[in-house]
């Protein structure tokens, strides 16, 4: 009896397709299904290897919170470096953090392999974990209550499904060039907002973007 070689992970391992394709004593079915399985698996690789890779760094930030904010992204492909960032006059530190991955995954302009780092745990966390489970359960927490910023993260999945994306946390302020670029650019983007808001101005959209958020008017659920 043939002792049959898998990885640990349970993922097909090319010295399965070897022995059952030379015919060691396997039934044809078998033959094929490992067949299938290799093709997928260097259909896979294929793919992988010929999507262009792309390097993002993004960050958002807000003051006041909610209050004036902006967002930023670093992209890099190769020796090539596009900036992009903008702001909102009302919004929140997630909503600008989750912005600056929109933004920069819509600047793609075909499918890419993209390493996206973020210094949010929101962004990494929702997108990684939390997400499958509010589209099981329709949007809703384990508290049954709505996912917040859902609008959002629908254009974010949306987004991340056109692209094979690797998410990866980083710490904000330690020195990584890109992430204090970013948040540069995320802050003159609020320095901008002030400049062309008065003060009133700001104040009458915070509350109408908190009134629309929440109908009890809490700040503290918003974010």
């Amino acid at each position: 009896m043939h002792v049959i070689p898998r990885r640990s992970t349970g993922d097909f391992d090319a010295r399965i397709y070897t022995k059952w394709s030379k015919g060691y004593g396997y039934s044809d079915s078998r033959r094929r299904k490992a067949r299938r399985d290799y093709s997928g698996i260097v259909a896979g690789v294929k793919q992988e290897t010929v999507l262009k890779r792309v390097t993002i760094h993004t960050d958002g930030g807000c003051e006041g919170n909610p209050g004036p904010g902006g967002w930023a992204a670093v992209l890099r492909f190769g020796e090539r470096t596009r900036e992009l960032s903008g702001g909102e006059p009302a919004t929140t530190n997630n909503r600008m953090e989750l912005q600056a991955a929109i933004s920069a995954l819509s600047a793609l302009k075909e499918r890419c392999a993209v390493t996206l780092f973020t210094d949010s745990e929101y962004v990494r966390q929702g997108i990684s974990e939390w997400l499958p489970r509010w589209k099981v359960t329709q949007w809703r927490t384990r508290e049954r209550k709505p996912v917040k910023n859902e609008d959002l993260w629908r254009k974010l999945d949306e987004l991340a499904s056109s692209h094979l994306v690797n998410w990866r946390w980083l710490k904000g302020h330690a020195g990584h060039a890109e992430n204090e670029r970013c948040d540069q650019l995320a802050a003159a983007e609020i320095q901008n907002i002030r400049r062309n808001y008065s003060r009133e101005q700001l104040t009458a959209l915070r509350e109408a973007f908190v009134a629309a958020r929440d109908p009890n008017r809490s700040q503290s659920s918003l974010l």
